[in-house]
């Protein structure tokens, strides 16, 4: 695909998907279907289209999941912006589940050509009451009500490999990983949360010709953990490798006085996989 010019490792703010992850995505190879380069898949959602609204209304290729959960166009924002938002209730949620929480179409394997790339660009609109949210991979059927708690802050055993936070005061954001265990914190803090203000978290799952490492981004720039190491193995210790999952958005009320809003300005998700 076609290089811009911010460099590797750059804080990258720009509403565009990061170079940094997606500089080496053979993106137009994937959708030619030009296997003698790559074979895989493909999906990009600028949410350009209108939905249905009101309480778990249904979006074209998704499941609105969660209890008296919404998820909606925001007429106000240009370029499509889909919000995820709970009513002021407690441990009422909205969890927004690409392949209707059946599908899927992503897999951590160890195969020669499988590479991954994913990214999206999100913003909430309270840090101040006790919430939680969600974004990355999850296996369908662990797409549920109660995914994200409200009285343990503890997301439920369950595999899944995201961003992700349930705190009384939720102002940071940890990049975490599980397979129906007690959940991995790979980064605490990996980002701080400003209301109505853009985040682009993602990653890039390099294969078994390169280590089977995943490594994190945010905003374009490369994140590592506390012991400076940069990518987990996906033969770590509960991670979810070789677990068929797909994309998940959740925003979860757990004080029971604002409305928790989650609100994604796109995602985008690439897969090539070794078909010879």
């Amino acid at each position: 695909m076609a290089k811009s010019n911010i460099g590797v490792n750059q804080l990258d703010t720009r509403r565009n998907p990061s170079d940094a992850i997606w500089n080496s995505c053979p993106w137009l190879e994937i959708f030619a279907g030009d296997s003698a380069v790559a074979s895989g898949c493909q999906f990009f959602d600028d949410f350009l289209f209108e939905y249905n609204t009101g309480a778990n209304a249904q979006v074209p290729g998704y499941k609105v999941v969660g209890t008296n959960g919404t998820a909606a166009l925001l007429a106000t924002d240009d370029g499509g912006v889909m919000q995820m938002a709970t009513s002021t209730s407690a441990a009422n949620e909205s969890y927004l589940c690409f392949g209707s929480a059946v599908g899927s179409h992503a897999q951590f394997k160890k195969d020669t050509r499988n590479q991954m790339w994913f990214e999206t660009r999100f913003r909430v609109q309270d840090i101040t009451n006790a919430s939680g949210y969600f974004l990355g991979l999850t296996r369908p059927s662990d797409m549920a009500s109660a995914f994200l708690t409200s009285t343990s802050f503890v997301r439920a055993s369950a595999d899944y490999v995201g961003l992700a936070n349930l705190a009384a005061t939720p102002t940071k954001m940890d990049i975490v990983y599980n397979t129906a265990s007690t959940e991995t914190v790979y980064v605490a803090g990996a980002t701080t949360l400003v209301v109505n203000t853009w985040v682009k978290f993602g990653w890039h799952y390099f294969g078994s010709t390169q280590g089977n490492k995943v490594r994190f981004y945010i905003n374009g720039q490369e994140v590592a953990n506390t012991a400076g190491t940069l990518g987990v193995a996906v033969t770590a210790a509960n991670f979810p490798n070789a677990v068929q999952m797909a994309a998940m958005f959740a925003a979860k009320e757990a004080g029971g006085s604002v409305a928790t809003k989650l609100e994604v300005d796109w995602w985008r998700f690439a897969q090539t996989i070794d078909d010879q």
